[in-house]
């Protein structure tokens, strides 16, 4: 379960080594002449006389080199922007357990144009020296291989962003994730060995049948569900208010009152999370079709016909039994699978803002 963070840590690494190299550590062309050597990185001319005296000039200064000076220049910086992108990425990544997707679309797009700016200083647009030879100067220039370690280390980057963007393990270890407390109703029923008696007797749980629906089926899951939080009144995308499920599909009745149909062969798929902290953290599980008809089952949701027992978490996993066994094809993202089938919780999303990006996917 740590793999993806133990990757992203050594490629942070890598791309440090690299471009730290690269942007300050090494010149990227020497110019070699009769009066000594001279030497040009992204930010300066360097230049050294044959008695040991050496100064420097700011890269904005230089004229008569052609297109390298502007093009050093947006390399170095947007290396730098690039760097701070991703240094924010990695903490929220191993901290919060996810990051905006927003952020890692900038990352891949600057990380792309870098790789442009720097072939083109390097490759295409260097500094326009040549070679002179005369009876009394000599100039030539050549390059190092500064320009390749930051290619490499904008590699590396992108390679990180993958794993930044994976969720295989997000949620794992992180405190949010799984150290929050769960809601009253997340709980599965069977948890507490103390918990009060349900009926049957004192002390005793109740042994009685479930009900039996006009057709003859066990209505499972028909125990009313609890109270919608009044805060999140009309707060969330997709809240289904009730849903009968049937060996057709899901007849559903949204929060908004609207009805929704949604046949099993339609489902493509189906994600379960934790809402952010600051809206009360309870498990939902959204059920992806048809556009504009994701249901959102919410603890509080009123499931009727033939699925459940339990509530909280343990009612989410057999309603996603249910959807994959009605629709094999249904897909489930690894941190839903892990949900399922480990009995961890499911990802938290640290904040608001995380979650109308992941509203924005299923719309």
């Amino acid at each position: 379960m740590q793999g993806n963070r133990t990757k992203i840590l050594v490629l942070l690494a890598a791309y440090g080594g690299l471009v730290g190299v690269a942007l300050f550590g090494m010149d990227w062309f020497v110019i070699n002449s009769s009066f000594g050597k001279i030497g040009l990185d992204l930010r300066a001319v360097h230049a050294c006389d044959a008695s040991g005296q050496c100064g420097s000039v700011s890269m904005s200064m230089i004229r008569g080199i052609g297109f390298y000076p502007m093009l050093a220049g947006a390399t170095f910086w947007g290396t730098l922007g690039l760097s701070a992108l991703l240094l924010y990425q990695v903490a929220t990544r191993l901290l919060a357990g996810s990051t905006r997707e927003s952020l890692i679309r900038i990352s891949y797009g600057l990380a792309v144009l870098l790789l442009g700016t720097t072939v083109g200083a390097a490759y295409l647009f260097g500094p326009e020296i040549g070679s002179v030879s005369t009876a009394t100067m000599s100039l030539s220039s050549e390059r190092t291989f500064a320009p390749l370690m930051l290619i490499a280390g904008q590699l590396v980057a992108i390679g990180m962003l993958y794993f930044i963007a994976d969720d295989d393990d997000l949620g794992q270890g992180v405190p949010n994730a799984q150290a929050l407390p769960a809601r009253q109703w997340d709980r599965s029923p069977a948890a507490p060995a103390d918990a009060p008696p349900t009926g049957g007797g004192r002390g005793t749980r109740s042994t009685a049948p479930p009900p039996v629906s006009p057709s003859g089926r066990a209505m499972r899951g028909t125990v009313p569900p609890p109270q919608v939080p009044s805060a999140l009144r009309n707060q969330l995308r997709f809240v289904t208010a009730s849903a009968e499920l049937t060996q057709a599909g899901i007849d559903a009745r949204q929060e908004d009152g609207s009805a929704v149909l949604v046949l099993w062969r339609d489902v493509v798929g189906a994600v379960a999370r934790r809402l952010p902290p600051e809206l009360d953290g309870a498990t939902f599980v959204d059920v992806i079709s048809t556009p504009g008809a994701t249901l959102r089952i919410l603890p509080w949701t009123r499931l009727s016909g033939d699925l459940v027992d339990g509530e909280g978490s343990a009612r989410a996993r057999e309603l996603l039994a249910m959807v994959t066994s009605r629709h094999p094809e249904a897909k489930l993202d690894p941190s839903t699978r892990r949900f399922v089938h480990a009995a961890e919780p499911a990802m938290q999303l640290p904040d608001r803002a995380t979650l109308d990006e992941h509203d924005a996917r299923l719309a």
